[in-house]
């Protein structure tokens, strides 16, 4: 069974299932493959799109549309399939759905969770159920500690979108902290 990093990605792994690829192609996707990694571009073939996993598995992108910026890491959920493209060289896939990595600024309140799976430092989302895992909290000093417990903060936060066993949550690099305005 896969665990996924949030209920967001189950929910949609559920409904990539029977999904069709969004290119407007009404292509059936069955969804055998879920990784994460970064879009690499070759062109000395013709233009192809590649994704190299984070175990160094390479992926060949069959319909790669605009979406897959050159460096971009993120997450495919995908179909291996039979045959190259442009490339001649990776696994072929049609991706279902692409979910790149990203950053966003939040405001919210330091709490921690003793969870099996994550335990640790966590930023709860004011008015919500969302929560960030503090990945990093070893390169932010003054965050992780008992004193920043249920303070508000404001923080710039890089969410790695790949597949976790912190389930309901986003696994997260803080960037850049601060105390909240009261």
């Amino acid at each position: 069974m896969t665990l996924f990093r949030s209920g967001v990605a189950a929910l949609a792994a559920g409904a990539l299932l029977s999904a069709t690829a969004g290119s407007g192609n009404a292509l059936a996707c069955n969804l055998n493959l879920i990784t994460h990694g970064a879009v690499v571009v070759h062109r000395e073939a013709g233009p192809c799109v590649e994704l190299l996993d984070d175990v160094g598995r390479t992926y060949e992108i069959l319909n790669p549309g605009g979406g897959f910026p050159l460096g971009k890491t993120g997450t495919i959920y995908a179909e291996i399939v039979g045959g190259g493209g442009a490339c001649d060289e990776g696994i072929p896939v049609m991706v279902c759905y692409w979910q790149p990595d990203y950053r966003v600024r939040v405001t919210g309140l330091v709490i921690t969770k003793n969870f099996i799976e994550c335990p640790g430092y966590y930023i709860h989302l004011d008015g919500g159920d969302l929560d960030y895992f503090v990945s990093n909290c070893e390169d932010v000093p003054g965050l992780c500690e008992p004193g920043t417990i249920g303070r508000r903060v404001e923080v710039e936060l890089f969410v790695d979108t790949g597949v976790s066993v912190c389930l309901g949550t986003f696994v997260s690099d803080v960037l850049s902290w601060k105390p909240a305005s009261p």
